[in-house]
């Protein structure tokens, strides 16, 4: 049988004709080298805005064609076309401009992408029309559409068979139009099928790495291609996944896929610093902070609720901001087709869960949403747990897919192995050319020996890295942490120039830099769950070099776990 992909066709597929020929095309028999793309959007169509391509069928030795389906009831009088489903509605159709206009957009797109090789640019292309619930080859000859490019009724029955027909229909036309055109092979129905519906790919820089790690590109690996396939095809989803594996960049080609369909696609997280950095990766003016989204809504109709904030700033995040919203009449705030939730472990309480529910067309029931959760290690500020989130979800929503992420993308394979050996983990890491450099562990006594060795650290990496790759993280706030004492080193938590810069593992959440160096470590007992959380997290912020200070006392607790 073909290769489908999707291998199954999408719920938000609403044409009954596409659905059928989709089944009619996945159950055809020798067809195991054959290729077939449904629903290619076409960004720079030569006729339109955007546009769509309903099938592609790359077949070796054959050609490119597509095709376009129309169900229903197709009828042409006066020169134009016109198809009717089963409620009796009537609407006008060009089947003819739109396959030729998508042949030709993708012939384009191809041919611009084919990284200067001539031999996609030979390749045998062509279109045809299905009308999958009507017979038309029994009918007159119309003058736009030739007998052999319109797939009826009788022909569903063997498409393999069709197909082969066509191929010779368009390499006679090829041939008396003296074009030079030549049935492709199975390496480049591949290369085509890869240029169509390419891999995600997640470049992250390492630039200034140390001399044994490369500068070198992180694909995502097959288990996140599968789940991102997964996304574009249910409506309603939950993804877990340890840090580092993919999470958000998941979530941010998901909101551009989303957009890309016209869709109001909403994305939030917890965390600003998270937020900031989403808004400039996927381009949107659009607030991705929740909690500054909501305070942004509420203020229009109670702009006295600053002063709450003022009295009390976790009571009114946690309680009164989205009771606040709760109340507000349904005119006041827009609803939005698609809700995507970054670090959904944070948000996913019963006061925002109502919230998601009303900003959502149909509600978490019935509206289209992605969750993104670690609740195990990186539950810092609510400690949700699975199960207390499953059982959240449960009222709300009846049913949504639940998808697992199980290869770290972002950690060098030596920061990989610490984590894995700190907390019992068997987190899958990519093969990689280059391990990296070992994780530096310095342990100290007294208050003013962490300050020292972050000076020591610092006098090392300022030497052969710049600044941008190097942040100082801590569970501590800046004025309190060991780095506050530093005076040879200009340290900044506001993104000063010139200064090397520091956040709290809370607030860098969610984000990631090449050099991590984290400090403020000095408790972990078995009741210290809170300090293995920053721990676990501070940890993977690190993409190639981690250095972690922490208290001898720490560093005994910690070897007696082990």
């Amino acid at each position: 049988m073909a290769q489908m992909i999707p291998k199954q066709i999408s719920e938000s597929t609403k044409s009954r004709g596409e659905r059928e020929f989709f089944a009619s095309l996945a159950s055809m028999k020798d067809t195991n080298d054959w290729i077939i793309l449904h629903s290619v959007q076409i960004a720079n169509h030569t006729a339109k805005t955007q546009g769509e391509a309903d099938f592609i069928v790359l077949i070796p030795d054959g050609g490119i064609f597509v095709v376009e389906v129309k169900g229903g009831t197709i009828t042409f009088e006066n020169g134009k076309w016109h198809t009717m489903n089963r409620g009796g509605v009537r609407k006008e159709i060009e089947p003819v401009e739109q396959a030729t206009g998508e042949m030709n957009s993708l012939q384009t797109f191809i041919n611009e992408h084919s990284g200067g090789s001539d031999a996609l640019k030979q390749c045998l292309w062509g279109w045809c029309v299905a009308f999958p619930d009507c017979f038309f080859h029994e009918n007159q000859a119309v003058p736009d559409l030739s007998d052999e490019l319109v797939i009826d009724l009788l022909d569903m029955a063997d498409l393999r068979g069709y197909f082969l027909r066509l191929a010779e229909y368009w390499k006679r036309d090829c041939e008396a139009s003296g074009l030079k055109k030549r049935a492709p092979t199975a390496e480049e129905c591949r290369k085509i099928r890869d240029l169509l519906r390419p891999n995600i790919n997640y470049s992250v820089s390492l630039t200034g790495q140390v001399k044994t790690v490369e500068q070198q590109l992180v694909e995502l690996t097959e288990n996140q291609n599968d789940v991102f396939e997964g996304l574009c095809e249910n409506d309603r989803c939950l993804i877990r996944g340890e840090a580092g594996t993919g999470k958000t960049v998941l979530a941010m080609n998901f909101y551009g896929k989303m957009t890309e369909t016209g869709a109001k696609c909403a994305y939030f997280c917890y965390n600003e610093q998270l937020a900031k950095y989403i808004r400039g990766s996927i381009g949107t003016e659009e607030e991705c902070c929740f909690h500054s989204y909501l305070e942004s809504v509420v203020k229009r109709v109670y702009p006295e609720i600053e002063e709450e904030k003022e009295r009390d700033k976790t009571e009114y995040y946690r309680k009164i901001l989205p009771e606040k919203f709760i109340s507000l009449p349904r005119e006041s705030y827009e609803q939005f087709d698609c809700l995507i939730v970054d670090e959904a472990q944070d948000l996913l309480t019963e006061e925002y869960i109502e919230v998601f529910d009303r900003l959502l067309y149909g509600g978490l029931e019935k509206g289209r949403w992605m969750f993104f959760i670690d609740a195990e290690r990186q539950n810092i500020y609510t400690h949700m747990s699975y199960k207390d989130i499953y059982g959240l979800l449960a009222y709300y929503c009846t049913y949504y897919t639940k998808y697992t992420l199980k290869d770290n993308c972002r950690n060098s394979g030596a920061i990989v192995e610490k984590i894995n050996q700190w907390f019992g983990l068997q987190v899958r890491c990519r093969n990689r050319r280059e391990r990296g450099a070992d994780v530096v562990v310095k342990a100290y006594r007294q208050a003013e020996e962490e300050q020292q060795e972050l000076e020591s650290i610092l006098d090392e990496l300022t030497e052969r890295f710049p600044l941008t790759d190097i942040v100082i993280l801590s569970p501590k706030r800046l004025e309190n942490s060991a780095a506050s004492g530093i005076t040879k080193y200009k340290i900044s938590n506001t993104g000063e120039k010139g200064a090397v810069r520091f956040s709290t593992v809370q607030a860098f959440k969610g984000l990631e830099s090449p050099i991590v160096v984290l400090c403020g470590i000095s408790d972990l007992s078995q009741e210290s769950e809170r300090n293995w959380q920053y721990l676990y997290v501070g940890m993977t912020r690190a993409k190639s070099l981690l250095y972690v200070v922490m208290q001898k006392r720490a560093l005994t607790q910690l070897k007696n776990r082990e």
